[in-house]
């Protein structure tokens, strides 16, 4: 993994783009559905929690609605996305292409 990294300097870059992608994708979509979520997103990595405080913390983090969450996580799976089965943190890799965002 580290040689295909070190040929390839544009993944990172890659990276960063379909990560902003899919960002806008979701919090437009949370949005017009009027759900409320916290979305804190760092290069690929990123944590969606369905609650309108911000996240910073454990506890903040328990203020997520977990049914809900768990709603979303199959409907990803339903559209051949993968992703973790939990709220804390997920990672968008190379291997997500362009069509899953």
């Amino acid at each position: 993994m580290l040689r295909i990294l070190h040929a390839n300097k544009m993944i990172y870059k890659q990276l960063e783009q379909r990560s902003a992608q899919l960002e806008e994708g979701l919090r437009e979509n949370l949005q017009k559905l009027g759900l409320g979520y916290t979305f804190n997103r760092i290069g690929s990595m990123f944590t969606l929690f369905f609650t309108s405080r911000s996240v910073i913390d454990y506890e903040s983090a328990k203020t997520s609605d977990t049914a809900k969450f768990s709603t979303f996580f199959n409907a990803m799976l339903e559209q051949e996305f993968t992703c973790r089965h939990r709220s804390l943190k997920q990672r968008l890799s190379p291997l997500h292409i362009e069509k899953e965002l």
